[in-house]
């Protein structure tokens, strides 16, 4: 290792004669997708900086960088014997907001209790635009969708892909952590007389919690934004595995792409709009290399949203993929970031 960047105040007592060079930053001062974000990975990527430090406490922070940054190879939690980190999130808090975004959405409005709402425009989204979004998981899934099919979507939310894929198959759960939307999705299904949809408040991360086995499809569209980090998401999809049949798919819909990060602020400036959210957001190379942590994974298949008409955020700044899930085969992918704890301070 070369060059590292140490989360942490200059007075705290790390070795750091294991490299070439170290940069201090103050961890309290870095707020993502603010000015200072964006001045600390300018900074790793101006120093060819391969080495992030810093408490677990800040691994939100950290595992946001080391997926960020290029240069950046590895982390390094400098006071904890596991390495693995899952970031923080506040479940309460998300499962209120949610709650109340439900609660004033008008009777039988499925894009409003969602939340569908454009960052762009600030309006909400059309019943086209919406139509399109769930037209674009259906084209991806119907292939494997038989009447046989145990589908699980996570962050059901007001059902609007589910309205769509639940006919064609043969059980279909959903999970959403609002018991709010939960109601108000149980009333549209009852509506539409689609009879063989069964509702659990909850989240993905929490799967181990429930009794769902035999799945053969695992849903997530347009959830993963809204994770707290990377870890996390490969807890959830090692969860979802584990729900899973021998062989099945994971589809995981409307990935903010970062690689398009930029372009979406230009126009969100251009639009007179500020950013106020903390969605996170998803390199390819990421989502790719989920294999080698979850060795189920025998394909990954990354897809653009190329089946639209109308042009708005949700086709110009994100993506899908599928994980093809075969339990038969383990993968043997390689990791090209890695994860360190505080042993690596004593080499």
């Amino acid at each position: 290792m070369e060059k590292a960047i140490v989360l942490e105040s200059k007075d705290k007592t790390i070795n750091t004669k294991i490299f070439r060079e170290v940069l201090y930053e103050e961890s309290d001062n870095i707020q993502y997708n603010k000015e200072s974000w964006y001045r600390i990975k300018q900074k790793i990527r101006e120093n060819n900086i391969d080495t992030v430090m810093g408490s677990k406490d800040n691994i939100n922070i950290i595992n946001r960088l080391l997926w960020e940054c290029d240069t950046l190879q590895q982390y390094v939690l400098i006071d904890s014997d596991d390495a693995w980190q899952v970031e923080k999130t506040n479940d309460r808090r998300n499962m209120l907001r949610w709650d109340m975004v439900a609660n004033r959405a008008e009777v039988d409005n499925s894009i409003e209790q969602a939340g569908w709402i454009s960052s762009i425009t600030g309006n909400q989204f059309s019943e086209k635009e919406m139509d399109e979004y769930v037209e674009n998981a259906l084209y991806k899934l119907r292939e494997w969708c038989k009447k046989t099919t145990k589908v699980l979507e996570i962050g059901i939310a007001s059902g609007l892909t589910c309205f769509k894929i639940a006919p064609l198959v043969g059980k279909y759960i959903g999970l959403d952590i609002s018991e709010k939307t939960l109601e108000k999705t149980q009333h549209m299904l009852e509506r539409k007389n689609i009879g063989n949809v069964e509702l659990i408040q909850g989240g993905g991360i929490e799967l181990g919690k429930f009794d769902i086995k035999g799945v053969d499809i695992i849903i997530i569209n347009s959830v993963a934004q809204y994770f707290p980090g990377y870890n996390y998401f490969i807890e959830v999809i090692a969860e979802c595995v584990k729900c899973m049949t021998e062989t099945g798919i994971i589809f995981i819909g409307d990935l903010l792409d970062l690689n398009q990060r930029e372009n979406y602020l230009k126009l969100l400036k251009k639009s007179g709009r500020k950013n106020g959210r903390e969605d996170l957001w998803y390199p390819k190379n990421f989502i790719e290399e989920v294999s080698a942590y979850v060795p189920e994974i025998s394909n990954v298949t990354i897809s653009s949203k190329d089946k639209y008409t109308i042009e708005n955020e949700l086709t110009l700044f994100r993506y899908d993929a599928v994980y093809t899930i075969d339990k038969f085969k383990k993968n043997n992918c390689k990791k090209t970031k890695f994860q360190c704890n505080k042993d690596f301070m004593r080499k």
